[in-house]
């Protein structure tokens, strides 16, 4: 063989063992490509059914990768929703830092480091945060509640009246919202529209204690003293009742957070804390929900009624289960 054949005959095989390697490669960086889009799928997943410790391992496995940078700040993103998840503030800072500084679209990290700082006692950088999140989108209203209820700790009446006044923009049955208007409005001693905030607050809801505590206040304080006994005894009747609200929502939408309230009340059903659970579907029935999960609402609140004994409630409520799918035969 002539020696310019040789040479061709090499560089020939060189180049079919070049392309077959970058085939190879471009093979490999597809595959890893579809892995870690899985595993961030996964976590998703799992972090929406609530297992934090889930998600978080799945995270942690798919940042040991050279992630592209706008996965890798989708990872840290879903880790530092899962560490809020898990009270672990300082870790979910550090992981919604990283996913702002890779530039992750949207807000929704701000969001969710400011529900850390606020959670922290951090004030004034969690209101920094929501500020970006607002500026973006005024429509929040999980964020303006938020904001609300770090100037009602700070007794900033006004803004605490803006906030939730925003709050109740964007989510008119929001019962709390006009609650915790009406308690800065009483420290404005703005009696009238305190009152008429308490007003809403109950016709939305017959089973908070501190607006009937609240109204006889301000009865009190415009004369109708009998309207106030009235109202201490509805207060009392229904205190027992009543569990611990949650003091500020999470950082989701509306739809995402009312599914997140609604898997909190299952477990806390099936562990018979059914004030809790009753608590819990009520609030996530006054956010806006796809039928499946209004469904659980309702089922789970009857169940909770169920196991209280309360009869009546949990008739209506299984009632309400039927009118969105007539055909679950539990209800």
């Amino acid at each position: 063989m002539k020696r310019s054949a040789k040479i061709g005959w090499g560089l020939g095989t060189g180049l079919v063992f070049l392309l077959a390697g970058l085939a190879t490669f471009g093979v490999y960086l597809l595959q890893r490509d579809r892995r870690d889009t899985l595993a961030l799928q996964n976590a998703e997943r799992v972090l929406d059914q609530g297992d934090f410790n889930g998600a978080i391992a799945l995270c942690n496995e798919v940042l040991q990768s050279h992630l592209p940078r706008e996965k890798a700040a989708a990872a840290y993103f879903d880790r530092g929703r899962a560490e809020n998840g898990k009270l672990k503030y300082d870790d979910a800072i550090r992981d919604f830092t990283e996913a702002i500084r890779l530039a992750l679209p949207g807000v929704e990290a701000q969001w969710g480091r400011g529900y850390a700082y606020q959670c922290k006692g951090d004030f004034e950088q969690a209101l920094n945060d929501y500020g970006e999140v607002l500026k973006s989108d005024p429509n929040v209203a999980q964020v303006s509640f938020n904001c609300g209820m770090i100037h009602l700790q700070r007794k900033e009446w006004v803004n605490a009246v803006q906030d939730f006044s925003e709050t109740i923009r964007c989510e008119p049955e929001n019962a709390q919202a006009y609650v915790n208007r009406a308690s800065a409005l009483v420290e404005l001693e703005d009696w009238n529209r305190a009152g008429a905030s308490l007003d809403v607050a109950i016709s939305l809801n017959q089973k908070l204690a501190a607006a009937y505590a609240l109204r006889a206040k301000v009865d009190q304080h415009q004369g109708k003293f009998e309207q106030a006994g009235k109202d201490e005894r509805l207060a009392a009747r229904v205190a027992p009742k009543q569990s611990p609200r949650l003091p500020f929502l999470p950082m989701l939408d509306p739809v995402e957070a009312g599914s997140e309230l609604i898997e909190r009340a299952r477990i806390a059903e099936k562990e018979g804390r059914y004030d809790e659970a009753i608590d819990l579907c009520s609030q996530a029935l006054s956010t806006t929900l796809e039928s499946p999960k209004a469904l659980g609402g309702f089922m789970i609140r009857g169940d909770a009624y169920f196991g209280k004994g309360d009869w009546d409630q949990a008739y209506r409520d299984y009632d309400k289960a039927i009118d969105v799918a007539p055909n679950n035969a539990r209800a």
